[in-house]
């Protein structure tokens, strides 16, 4: 669910920006979430628009949670740390003059140049589940290029790849509890409290 809202939001800022940019007060959404080759094998993005594809998701392991741990009052709390995702997304302009594809790309890239960082203070719009979103350019090589859009199984169409880094996906469900240790015993020597050994 937090993957489907955070493109969505991206989605909606992104058709604003354009629509902007083109002076268009259309309500056509000029920005489009969906695959790029649908499983029919018909082309998913609609004529003189942009598409969103998601097409990868890693996970953040550089800043993993280390703490299976939550202090409580009377203990600690167990739970499976927090899990970061970074999702590839790929915005694929599908218009019908090639100059007009090439101008939607440098609009998107324009945009997320000015604007990489989102956040809730900036985005009041933003779930309140999201921290915040960072989107950085991806450069791929001509053979990466090549892979990807064959695994699309579509033809090459302008486009631009971004990573965005990092959603926050954390499942609230208590494992159980970890009563503190109250009493320490060496050797049939037995200790009260907390002291240190």
């Amino acid at each position: 669910m937090i993957i489907e809202r955070s493109l969505t939001f991206i989605q909606e800022q992104l058709d604003f920006y354009l629509k902007q940019q083109a002076g268009d007060n259309d309500n056509t959404d000029k920005v489009v979430l969906g695959n790029v080759v649908e499983q029919n094998g018909e082309v998913g993005i609609e004529s003189d628009s942009v598409g969103i594809t998601l097409v990868n998701i890693e996970e953040e392991k550089v800043r993993k949670a280390q703490k299976p741990h939550l202090k409580q009052e009377n203990g600690y709390r167990k739970y499976n740390p927090e899990i970061q995702l970074n999702l590839f997304l790929l915005f694929v302009a599908r218009f019908g003059k090639y100059d007009e594809a090439l101008k939607a790309i440098s609009h998107v890239i324009r945009f997320f140049q000015s604007r990489n960082v989102f956040d809730r203070t900036t985005y009041p719009s933003l779930d309140p589940s999201l921290d915040r979103l960072v989107f950085d350019l991806q450069t791929m090589s001509f053979e990466q290029m090549n892979h990807l859009w064959g695994a699309l199984g579509a033809k090459h169409m302008p486009s631009v790849l971004y990573k965005v880094r990092a959603l926050i996906v954390e499942d609230e469900e208590i494992k159980g509890d970890v009563l503190p240790i109250k009493e320490i015993n060496i050797e049939g020597e037995k200790k009260s409290g907390y002291g240190t050994l």
